[in-house]
Parts: C-alpha cells; structure tokens; sequence
C-alpha cells in the first residue's frame, strides 16, 4: 500500500491530519507546511472504504480548515482561503479559532468593522488568546479608535509581558491619542525588547523632544544611527533635534 499522503483517496485528508498533529505539537512551520500542501491538493476521491470513513470523520474537525487558512492568510492568498472562512462560519461557529480566521481575513480585506466583531466574538469564546487581542487591537487602530485600542493591546501584555509588538502598538496608540507620557515607558520597553526595530526609536525620540527633553533624543539617535546610518528618516529626526538645540542656547 502507498502511503496515504500519495493516495489520491487521502492525500489532502493525510496532509490536513499531519498540519493539526504538527500544530498540537507545537511544529509552527511545520504545520503551516502541511497545510499548505493540503490547501493545494484538489479534494480526495470518494471510495467507501472503512479507511476513507475514519479519515472524513477527522476531517469534521475545525482544524483541518483552520491551519490551512492561516497558512493562506499568511501568504496573502485572500481570494483562495475566502471558502475556507465561509464554511469555518457555517460549520463551526463556536469555535474561537473560525472567528479569528474571519477577523484576520476581513482586516487584510479592509473590511474593518466586519473584522472586529468577529474577533470580538472570538475572545469572547477564548478569553485568553493573546492572538485574537492583537487582531482585534489591530482592526480598532485601523479605524482611528487608539483609546480602546490602546486598551486592548494592554490586554496582550497582560497576557504576554514579551510581546513587543503589542507594546508598540499600545504606545502608538497612546501618543495618537495624546497621552505622552504613558506612551514613552512603552515605546521605552519595545527599545529594550526589540533593540533592533529602528521604527521605535523615531517614534520614542520624537515624543522626547515634544516634552521638552532633547538630550533623551539625542541619547537614542546615537543608538538608531550605529544600528542603521542611512536611513533618512533618522536624518530628518537628527534636523529637528538640531533646530531645538539651536532654539534653546
């Protein structure tokens, strides 16, 4: 007997049940691998066998639609994983993992207050999934709504105190919606997190100069200059800090 991944009456099925065995284990990218194999594999030939009768039994579970379409997602293959987000809807909504499917893919669509609802129902379900916080706080800032943004990826680091990227956005959305002072600590915390994300320090040196501290600027142009020395947007960054300088003597 060939192996089931070569069957033509298993193989899509066989490469599904590997991508959900290899996410159970933890096997990120092998997982998205399977997954993948398995979004590009035309559907198993019907043969009523007692095998292929197991096989679609597993195949109910969310997680043979779910990996492939994040997979997909990641990818940007927005128009081929449409009917993997439509039948995770139909045929399993209560589970977390279909809504937070829906709301990545409605964020990548635009299709922004769409996709909040779905990820709001989703931590609903799964309150905590550090993941669905994230999209949801991303499909919030999108729309301009950087208070109860910043709420929701406060929520992330609650969840996840290393999570960088939700330090980032918390802080974004505080300076954009005014509060200063509690976005500096933040963008200072990314600064230590992730010292290689130039992005911070611009922003971070930015906000030192609007509170009056252009030596705390200067400290982090230094540091953003020796990590990439041409970027123009630090030059831009070095011109303002220099006029403030000269303002000040």
């Amino acid at each position: 007997a060939q192996p089931a991944t070569l069957d033509l009456r298993t193989r899509k099925a066989a490469w599904s049940l590997i991508a959900a065995s290899e996410r159970q284990l933890g096997n990120t990218a092998a997982a998205e691998d399977a997954g993948r194999k398995a979004s590009q594999l035309p559907e198993d030939q019907t043969v009523d066998d007692p095998f292929q009768r197991e096989v679609t039994s597993i195949r109910l579970d969310h997680r043979v639609l779910s990996l492939p379409a994040h997979a997909m997602l990641a990818e940007g293959k927005l128009a081929e994983v449409e009917p993997l987000v439509l039948r995770l809807l139909a045929e399993h909504p209560a589970e977390p993992e279909s809504w937070l499917v829906a709301g990545r893919y409605q964020i990548l669509m635009g299709r922004l207050k769409e996709a909040e609802q779905s990820l709001r129902r989703h931590v609903e379900l799964d309150p905590g999934s550090v993941q669905g916080h994230f999209q949801l706080g991303t499909s919030l800032l999108k729309q301009d709504s950087f208070v109860e943004a910043a709420k929701v990826f406060e929520r992330c680091v609650e969840l996840k105190s290393d999570f960088g990227p939700a330090y980032f956005n918390q802080a974004f959305c505080l300076a954009r919606s005014g509060n200063r002072k509690g976005a500096i600590p933040l963008f200072q915390q990314v600064v230590r997190l992730s010292p290689e994300r130039v992005e911070t320090y611009l922003l971070l040196g930015d906000l030192y100069l609007q509170e009056g501290q252009p030596q705390e600027t200067a400290r982090l142009l230094d540091q953003a200059e020796a990590l990439r020395p041409d970027d123009p947007r630090l030059k831009v960054l070095r011109t303002k800090l220099e006029r403030e300088q000269a303002r000040q003597r």
